[in-house]
């Protein structure tokens, strides 16, 4: 009688140890990868809400402008107000004055606290906080060459001034047209 050879057919199921840890070291490298580049998202979107921000009231500030000229009172270095979008305004040469409560947070339409807030304490409550009637030689501005005048702070809910994270509106007591920016060192 012949004999006939069995043959068993091994078949693979699965995945051998390297293959697993080379998938393994490969996603690895690729998270850590992704989560470096992710993990800036945050103060980046805090600087760009920052920089929108700021050309709002840089926007704003002109207007004011404009309508202080349609209503006749565009005098330099002349304290007055106007009537701007059923508010009274605080102009100084047109251009709104760095006062918070009567000029900033009139004119512009964002969710800010309506009275001043502390720099050295977080923003609560609302989307943004702010401080104005600082002079421009104050501590939190110091590093911004600036002409002497008033500046108003305006910072992030969940954040202080005091850390470096803020957009700021500047008006020279020499009657030229102001200026805003961030300082965004601390976001």
């Amino acid at each position: 009688m012949p004999r006939h050879k069995i043959q068993f057919c091994h078949h693979q199921s699965g995945f051998t140890l390297l293959e697993l840890v080379s998938s393994i070291a490969i996603v690895g490298v690729l998270s850590s990868t992704a989560l470096a580049k992710f993990s800036d998202l945050g103060r980046d979107s805090r600087i760009s809400v920052l920089g929108s921000v700021s050309s709002s009231l840089h926007t704003a500030a002109n207007i004011t402008y404009l309508q202080a000229h349609l209503q006749g009172k565009p005098g330099v270095n002349q304290d007055k107000s106007i009537q701007y979008q059923q508010n009274s305004v605080l102009i100084q040469g047109g251009y709104p004055k760095a006062d918070w409560n009567q000029s900033i947070v009139r004119i512009i339409d964002i969710d800010v606290a309506e009275h001043e807030s502390d720099p050295e304490k977080i923003c609560q409550g609302f989307d943004f906080c702010g401080k104005g009637d600082l002079q421009s030689t104050n501590a939190l501005v110091s590093s911004i060459s600036l002409k002497p005048g008033k500046v108003a702070l305006i910072w992030m809910k969940g954040t202080r001034a005091i850390d470096q994270c803020f957009m700021y509106y500047h008006l020279p007591n020499n009657g030229s047209k102001p200026d805003t920016g961030e300082i965004t060192s601390g976001c």
